[in-house]
C-alpha cells in the first residue's frame, strides 16, 4: 500500500482491543450552520471494526462481539493488504436500488445469508499505530477514503 500522509493531530497508540461508539439521537431537523456534518443514517446495526491482517473484531455499539455474525463483508480486508485500522460505520443490507431496510438485515440474519449484508464505513478511527479520534472529521473522512481507494487500485496494480 502507498504511504499515505496521516493528520496532524493522529497520536501513536497500539491498535485498541475495543472502542465504545456514542449514541445518536435523532432530532425533527438537521442543525443548521457551517459547524455540521451529517451522516446517512442507514438501516442497520451501528459496527466498529477492528482488523488487522486475519484478525477481525466487530462489536456493536452496545460493546457486544457480533464478528461470527457480520464476518462475511470483511472477507476481503485481509487480502488488500492494509494496515490495522479501526472503521466506524453501520452493517445493513441494501435492495436492488440500494436502499436499507432493517427487516431485510433480520430477515439475512435469520436466513443465514451473509452474502446479502454490506458495510458501510463512515469513519476511521484508528490507522497503522495512530490513534485518528482527536483528528477532525473531515481529515478522517479523507484518510478513509484514500485507504479504501488504494486497496481496491493496489491489487489491480499489481504484475499477474
Amino acid at each position: 500500500m502507498p504511504n499515505i500522509a496521516l493528520p496532524p493531530a493522529a497520536t501513536p497508540a497500539d491498535l485498541p482491543g475495543e472502542v465504545r461508539l456514542q449514541i445518536v439521537s435523532s432530532c425533527a431537523e438537521p442543525p443548521t450552520g457551517d459547524g455540521w456534518l451529517h451522516e446517512i443514517k442507514h438501516d442497520g446495526h451501528r459496527l466498529v471494526a477492528i482488523a488487522a491482517g486475519e484478525r477481525l473484531k466487530l462489536v456493536s455499539r452496545n460493546g457486544y462481539d457480533r464478528t461470527e455474525l457480520f464476518r462475511e463483508p470483511f472477507r476481503g480486508l485481509a487480502a488488500a493488504g492494509l494496515p490495522p485500522m479501526v472503521l466506524g460505520g453501520e452493517i445493513a443490507v441494501p435492495d436492488e436500488r440500494g436502499v436499507t431496510h432493517l427487516d431485510a438485515l433480520s430477515a439475512a440474519i435469520s436466513a443465514r445469508q451473509p452474502e446479502r449484508l454490506a458495510y458501510f464505513a463512515f469513519d476511521l478511527l484508528h490507522l497503522d499505530g495512530h490513534d485518528l479520534r482527536r483528528c477532525p472529521i473531515e481529515d478522517r473522512k479523507m484518510l478513509l477514503r484514500d485507504v479504501i481507494s488504494a486497496a481496491l487500485i493496489e491489487p489491480l496494480s499489481k504484475p499477474r
